[in-house]
């Protein structure tokens, strides 16, 4: 069989003179596989070689993917086409031929794009065509089904393979490029393979994260760049709304969102804004602005982590979160409680959140929803015990409490006791630190597993500096002996630094400290607690005892320089200033 033209016209001619193909088309080019790209005027589509039919002449390209024919047809592995310019390959392992995938070489997806760089073949082989005369799009399946009908302004695929996004309104601007798209000022909305419409198109943009579709609405988009140039916008200046995959709404209003995997929670950042700066060459750039905003933590169930008076949690399901103008005291239609004024974090299965002072948080167990009291600063020690900051007579002072229903059990009281170090608990034992005068303090040890314990003095006084090389060298942690029992379990570094009626009552032998331990031993009431700054703890764990302190030397030597020697028996302008 041979193609043949009349009157301008493209068909098929058997060898014994046989009609097979009507003359009726403008241009034929053969497929792999036996069939054929044909185009009448400027519309495309694909027949057999008896001339029958298996993708309407409507589409205003040829189709970029193979259709097999009636009977099953193999391709060999590594077979290439050719479509705009790009080159992608056809990994069959001796499958079908409607099992194929198409590979990228140079980016190994499984991907197809067309000359404005939007992805039109998914990785099941659906593909967005364009009607030659509408100029609309549709989709087709992998054996040339048409799945939705060319009635689309504009079509996206997802990142869910089973959805697409769909767009009225807007134009494609040449020099304009988003994180979504390059149409700018267009409705979007969410459709399913099905054909039902699962969002309507109200929405700036769409992000999907973690099995979620974000809608944007009612900002615009943000980007750096100068100004008339190439502008790639990277955020969205709006709020958005949640939906599942089904399309029904979960809740919204928010700026942005974070799945915490691991315990199974949401967390929403409400308010704040964005702000675009421009400087002198036109050059844009922009930033977040805190301002107002606050963190919403909800369960996979969108209910409250923190429970209401009535020790239930509060649904946030389909809610709306948007500002109150007549509240003074709440900008938010979301009780204050429940926020966070900065991001939560988990700690032991515990989330600890910033309360309306910047400077105050409190803890909230996310098994229970139990919930401490607001100290200036939390760590949790388990799900259960935490240490505390309290600042009372302009002195930070650190104490241990643990969750209880109806209020905080003070284990260790700073308020009586004025502790301002305390050692990680070793089974209930802790030592903690109070001052006595200006420059001496004391050491005490205490149990938080046995009510009733009578804290006992482990060092009666010591000079604050000493301390702090005792601290620096290990020499306050506290090991335990799992054979022995009672204070008899507790062994201790160097014993002779402790009173003698305290060596007494612990046990004889001394233990050895761990070399690269990262285990956290001291809980401070300064800034920059031990427990959290890696740099403070390289520096309070290392035993200068037998090397050279360097950092010490360096801080010395450029102090004297600048300002001469500390008087004789001063050496606080590094332990101090310099640390």
């Amino acid at each position: 069989m041979d193609a043949y033209s009349k009157n301008g016209k493209s068909g098929f001619v058997t060898v014994v003179g046989f009609i097979s193909v009507p003359f009726i088309y403008d241009e034929i080019t053969e497929r792999k596989g036996g069939n054929f790209n044909v185009r009448i005027d400027t519309s495309w589509g694909v027949i057999d070689i008896n001339g029958r039919e298996l993708m309407p002449v409507k589409y205003a390209q040829p189709i970029p993917l193979y259709i097999t024919q009636p009977e099953d047809v193999l391709l060999e592995e590594d077979d290439f086409i050719e479509y705009d310019n790009r080159i992608s390959r056809i990994i069959t392992n001796g499958s079908l031929l409607n099992h194929f995938q198409y590979i990228n070489p140079n980016y190994d997806e499984v991907i197809i794009y067309d000359s404005d760089g939007r992805m039109i073949t998914n990785k099941k082989g659906l593909t967005i065509l364009e009607d030659g005369r509408s100029g609309f799009l549709g989709c087709v399946d992998l054996n040339g089904k048409e799945v939705l009908p060319t009635v689309f302004e504009h079509l996206m695929f997802s990142e869910n393979e089973k959805i697409l996004y769909f767009g009225l309104g807007g134009c494609h601007e040449e020099k304009y490029c988003s994180f979504f798209s390059n149409i700018e000022y267009a409705n979007w909305g969410c459709i399913g393979i099905n054909g039902n419409i699962m969002i309507e198109a109200r929405y700036d943009c769409f992000k999907y994260i973690d099995g979620y579709i974000l809608g944007g609405r009612d900002g615009s988009m943000l980007g750096k760049g100068f100004y008339g140039q190439n502008y790639y916008e990277s955020e969205y200046g709006g709020v958005y709304d949640m939906y599942d995959v089904e399309g029904n709404l979960l809740i919204g209003g928010f700026r942005e969102f974070k799945l915490l995997k691991s315990q199974n929670l949401y967390l929403f950042k409400f308010g704040g804004y964005w702000v675009e700066d421009e400087d002198d060459y036109h050059c844009h750039s922009y930033y977040f602005e805190k301002g107002n905003s606050r963190w919403l933590a909800v369960d996979k169930d969108f209910n409250s982590i923190k429970l209401e008076d009535n020790g239930k949690r509060k649904s946030f399901y389909h809610h709306i979160g948007n500002m109150n103008e007549f509240d003074d005291t709440n900008y938010w239609n979301i009780p204050l409680k429940y926020f966070s004024i900065d991001e939560p974090y988990i700690e032991n299965d515990v989330m600890i959140c910033g309360c309306l002072d910047d400077f105050e948080q409190y803890a909230v167990r996310i098994s229970d929803g139990l919930s401490s009291f607001v100290y200036d600063r939390i760590e949790m020690i388990d799900d259960n015990i935490f240490f505390f900051t309290m600042f009372d007579h302009n002195v930070d002072f650190v104490g241990i409490a643990s969750l209880s229903k109806d209020e905080d059990i003070i284990l260790i009281d700073p308020e009586n006791e004025e502790t301002y170090i305390l050692t990680y608990p070793k089974d209930g034992f802790v030592f903690g630190v109070s001052k006595i005068d200006e420059s001496n303090c004391k050491v005490v040890l205490y149990n938080i597993k046995e009510v009733g314990f009578n804290p006992i003095i482990a060092i009666s006084k010591v000079n604050e500096h000493d301390l702090f090389e005792m601290i620096k060298q290990g020499l306050l942690q506290i090991f335990i002996i799992d054979s022995k029992v009672g204070l008899q379990r507790i062994s201790v570094i160097k014993r002779d630094i402790f009173e003698d009626s305290f060596q007494s009552l612990i046990n004889i032998t001394e233990s050895v400290q761990k070399k690269d331990s990262t285990e956290l031993y001291y809980w401070y009431s300064q800034e920059k607690e031990l427990s959290n700054t890696e740099e403070q703890d390289e520096f309070d764990y290392q035993n200068y005892e037998n090397e050279t302190d360097y950092r010490r030397d360096n801080w010395d030597a450029m102090t004297d320089g600048m300002y001469g020697d500390m008087p004789d028996g001063f050496d606080g302008d590094y332990s101090f200033l310099g640390h």
